[in-house]
């Protein structure tokens, strides 16, 4: 009978130990994440405190016998998975918030694209615009200096009579 508790015990040590392996898997994973992984981590502080708890409960259930061990084991593995189920759905509630950021920045980046397309617009219009002005300006230059050696001509004509 001991035996058979024994083993059981030593099971769950190796569930637990199993358990803690996730456990140190996953902090792993939220390091690598942002914003969300503060939330994670106390969740995760918190889930190491119950297996702790659970353990020393285990080691206590040792002496009891083979029926209340089992009846305890299978209330943990149902609390394990409800565990489980809250992690795999912080996971999606924290991939879905990843995408949200994501589409986000895309957005701010289209419109940072707009407005700089726009700006370069506004600036190539005035660029043909200070460029027509130039063409004008050099039109009346070329038209003034002619007028202006028409009248050189005419002084020296009429000097010259």
């Amino acid at each position: 009978k001991y035996s058979s508790l024994f083993q059981k015990h030593s099971d769950m040590n190796q569930l637990v130990s199993n358990l803690n392996a996730q456990i140190n898997d996953l902090e792993l994973e939220l390091h690598s994440k942002d914003g969300h992984a503060k939330r994670l981590e106390r969740t995760i502080s918190e889930l190491r405190l119950d297996i702790q708890q659970r353990q020393r409960e285990t080691n206590l259930l040792q002496s009891d016998a083979a029926s209340e061990l089992q009846a305890n084991r299978e209330q943990f593995e149902m609390q394990i998975n409800s565990l489980n189920s809250r992690i795999e759905s912080m996971q999606v509630e924290h991939d879905k918030q990843l995408r949200d950021i994501k589409d986000h920045e895309v957005a701010e980046l289209n419109q940072l694209e707009n407005r700089v397309r726009k700006t370069i617009a506004r600036k190539d219009e005035q660029i043909a615009s200070l460029r027509e002005q130039v063409e004008v300006s050099e039109l009346q230059i070329r038209k003034l200096e002619q007028l202006l050696h028409q009248q050189r001509e005419q002084l020296s004509r009429s000097l010259a009579c």
